[in-house]
């Protein structure tokens, strides 16, 4: 609960080296806000603007699932009401344990924020060439003949977990169904055995060393729901798995997500038989009233090749491979506008400099959607300073109609 005024050094005012360090924030406020016209090269998109900034651990939730709690986020939107915002960047997900419908504590606290005025902007995530989502379409049958669905899942020897490789010890998956009901489970082991999950929180054998548990959920938008966490001492077991799913209603779309706890957006325990450029956004953008930010090229081409997928050769302006896509799994858009993923104007601290206690600011790329969304949230704040008498959906439709429109067939991609 710290006030800054502008123009004071605030890596020179941390109370320590860690606190000086960057972290996502100082990317995005810096984007958005960040430096003075008169006095530095490099400015944000609205530098005039003043910012309240909130850094929130999930609260608590049920630990075994790793969910994010909305408890402590709910708590921030209603305090950037009471103080007066014009709008708010949620600059944090969880895409790994909810439904992504629109009816989560979070999700409806999003949009009640917007309705009293305060405009929400939501990255979309950069998970669509990760490998952690898989769509499937149930048939047309009759319930009790409606045939099981896999989901082949990879668990490979090691994965990276910054500059080291280790073992896979635990593994999250997300199973989102239209239609009600969540499904029963069962885990196939490489070796073809199989064990049904009890969806009761309670550990079980589920293969050789392999543990589980799982929980269920029906939301109030009528989506079933299963989290489920595998787990082993030291590892799980190296091979293809499948999550086998049952039960599942004639034409019910199913969405799955996995994690590895370790990798994020890169490559690490992925799907065999991956879904992209379909259901990629991420909670919480998939609110109804926060606008969806994907991510096209700013100043770089991706003419890499790197095990994260990201190198797809998009340049300036082009759609980013890993820009995550739409639609919601209830069909809505929920991609609303695109913006430049890499800018340079994200202040940084030198290490060396810290270290030696000089305190000097440096700068450096802030990408991915995270670095798109300040660029819509700085556009606003600069539409609230020449349009002051709008409400917050002339302005969302002024920014929207502002932008150049997605080529035919798109929208959902890029809004």
């Amino acid at each position: 609960d710290q006030v800054f005024r502008r123009g004071e050094n605030l890596i020179e005012s941390a109370n320590n080296l860690e606190d000086a360090r960057p972290h996502h924030g100082t990317g995005v406020v810096s984007i958005a806000v960040g430096g003075q016209p008169e006095a530095h090269r490099l400015i944000g998109i609205a530098p005039g603007a003043e910012v309240i900034t909130y850094r929130l651990e999930s609260g608590a939730g049920p630990p075994t699932f790793y969910r994010l709690s909305a408890v402590n986020f709910v708590a921030a939107i209603a305090d950037a009401h009471q103080a007066g915002a014009m709008a708010l960047i949620h600059e944090y997900t969880d895409p790994n344990s909810y439904a992504g419908d629109g009816s989560s504590a979070l999700e409806l606290a999003i949009d009640e924020a917007h309705n009293n005025g305060v405009i929400q902007v939501c990255p979309v995530g950069n998970m669509n060439v990760s490998h952690k989502h898989i769509e499937r379409r149930q048939i047309d049958c009759e319930e009790v003949a409606c045939p099981p669905i896999d989901l082949p899942l990879n668990i490979p020897r090691t994965i990276a977990l910054g500059p080291q490789m280790v073992p896979v010890d635990s593994v999250l998956m997300m199973v989102a169904v239209t239609g009600g009901r969540p499904p029963s489970v069962s885990i196939v082991s490489p070796d073809g055995a199989t064990a049904e999950i009890e969806l009761n929180g309670q550990p079980q054998f589920a293969g050789p060393n392999i543990f589980a548990a799982g929980i269920v959920e029906v939301t109030p938008r009528n989506t079933g729901i299963v989290n489920l966490v595998l787990y082993a001492e030291p590892a799980i077991p190296v091979g293809r798995y499948s999550l086998r799913l049952n039960q599942v209603p004639g034409n019910a779309l199913v969405h799955g997500r996995v994690n590895d706890m370790k990798t994020g957006w890169t490559r690490g325990v992925a799907w065999a038989e991956p879904t992209e450029g379909s259901g990629t956004i991420c909670y919480p953008s998939t609110a109804d009233r926060c606008i969806g930010v994907g991510a096209v090229g700013g100043r770089t081409t991706f003419d890499f090749n790197d095990s994260a997928g990201f190198g797809d050769g998009s340049g300036p302006g082009e759609l980013r491979g890993y820009s995550g896509r739409g639609p919601r799994i209830d069909g809505d858009r929920a991609v609303d506008i695109c913006a430049p993923d890499d800018p340079i104007s994200a202040a940084y601290p030198d290490e060396m400099n810290l270290q030696a206690g000089l305190g000097h600011a440096g700068f450096r790329n802030f990408g991915g959607t995270s670095g798109a969304g300040p660029f819509v949230l700085g556009a606003l704040a600069l539409m609230a300073e020449a349009f002051p008498n709008e409400n917050s959906d002339e302005r969302v439709m002024r920014l929207l109609n502002s932008a150049d429109p997605a080529p035919m067939g798109d929208e959902t991609d890029r809004g």
